[in-house]
């Protein structure tokens, strides 16, 4: 059975903390493959800027052009409605039938895992891979860890690996700072011209 990683975000845009993140996760955990997911209209944050679809994609494209373990799903993006993780768990399966899913994320969503939608069930479906990000406390999100409900227990899964202090939100405020993004993704979003007009409110 593949040991498959699914990084779902807005990825608005995608970062060089993204990618250690995800390159964390591939080597820690031993994954075949991990999948970057590209959400459709998320159910819990607003967003104010957007690439187009085509250019979201190229991005990520750009992006992960230098690891063959790195994958794209637009599952989310072609889902009519809301993007919720049991949806797209649901739809990655129909892609990897033979697959253990291990859902990549920071330690900073782990804090609102509970209202995620149908959590027991994705509990089910996959482990999660929790980065510690920049700033907090091991101890703390461990006590955090240890609080939630039994249907949790044994599937969330922290690691600490050297990620980049920066968030898109950041990148945006200062007009695309090359030194938080790939080459390649820096040199696309200028020649199209890209987040020029974007506000600061986005995030990750």
């Amino acid at each position: 059975m593949k040991r498959i990683g699914l990084f779902g975000g807005t990825f608005n845009p995608i970062h060089n903390g993204h990618l250690q993140l995800a390159e964390g996760a591939l080597k820690l955990f031993k994954l075949d493959n991990l999948y970057f997911i590209p959400t459709g209209k998320s159910y819990h944050k607003e967003v104010t800027y957007m690439p187009e679809t085509e250019d979201r994609l190229k991005i990520l494209e750009l992006a992960i052009d230098n690891n063959d373990k790195f994958l794209i799903s637009d599952c989310d993006i072609k889902r009519d409605g809301p993007t919720y993780t049991v949806d797209t768990i649901a739809d990655m399966k129909k892609i990897e039938t033979d697959a253990r899913f291990f859902w990549v994320m920071g330690s900073d969503a782990l804090l609102d895992i509970l209202n995620w939608n149908d959590i027991e069930k994705i509990a089910r479906r996959t482990t999660f891979l929790v980065a510690l990000r920049h700033g907090d406390s091991k101890l703390r999100v461990e006590i955090f860890r240890d609080t939630l409900p039994s249907f949790l227990e044994g599937k969330v899964l922290l690691f600490e690996w050297p990620i980049q202090n920066i968030s898109s939100n950041q990148i945006k405020k200062n007009m695309i700072n090359k030194k938080y993004l790939p080459k390649k993704v820096y040199e696309y979003i200028k020649l199209k011209g890209l987040y020029n007009d974007a506000t600061n409110k986005d995030s990750n």
